[in-house]
This record gives C-alpha cells, structure tokens and sequence, in this order.
C-alpha cells in the first residue's frame, strides 16, 4: 500500500514525528536540522523543500527499497509517496505559507 499523505493547511500548526514524536516544526522550531534526521528519527523517510525543489534528506535504506536513486529519477514526493510499500508509512504534506510545501514521510523500514 502507498503511504497515506495527510495535508496540513496551516504555517502554525505544529508537527511532530509520527513514531518517535520529535518536534519537526513549530514556532519555537520552525527550522529542523535535517542533517541530524538519521540520527533522531530512523522512521524519517524522507524530508523534501518545496520552496526550493529538492529534498534535504533522504533515509539511506530508501534507495534500495525502490532499487534506484530517488534524486536522479527527480521523483516528486507525490510520486515517491504513490510507489512505497512501507509498514506504517505516512507523508506530511505541510503548507508552511510563504516558505511553501514541505514533505516529510515516515515509515517502519525493516
């Protein structure tokens, strides 16, 4: 089944991790350090800018689940969400208003 995408209409809403609960985006936090994501949260799939169109991280384990580089077939997080069979998984798709969408997909890798 293709992860489940949740749209969240509101730049103040605050978001947290589906599994482990950390803060992903708030007032306080409205800057997550997405380098450290592998570190925090191995239930993060992937994390992607849509006000610059690309993604900021993407879980080394996510590659091989799909058997090829998600970055050079320039998959939209749409696409990406529509082709992973992942146990539990879900996407945030988060209008954060004038810095755009961002998407943030979880999920149980195994």
């Amino acid at each position: 089944m293709a992860l489940t995408i949740v749209n969240i209409d509101s730049d103040s809403q605050v978001l947290f991790s589906l599994y482990t609960g950390i803060n992903l985006y708030s007032d306080e936090n409205y800057q997550l350090d997405v380098d450290k994501l592998e570190e925090l949260d191995k239930t993060c799939l992937f994390y992607f800018f849509g006000d610059v169109n690309e993604y900021g991280y993407i879980n080394p384990k996510l590659n091989e689940l799909v058997g090829f580089d998600i970055i050079e077939a320039e998959l939209t997080p749409e696409q990406l969400c529509k082709i992973l069979t992942v146990n539990g998984g879900m996407a945030y798709c988060h209008d954060a208003g004038w810095s755009g969408l961002y998407w943030i997909g979880f999920g149980l890798l195994t």
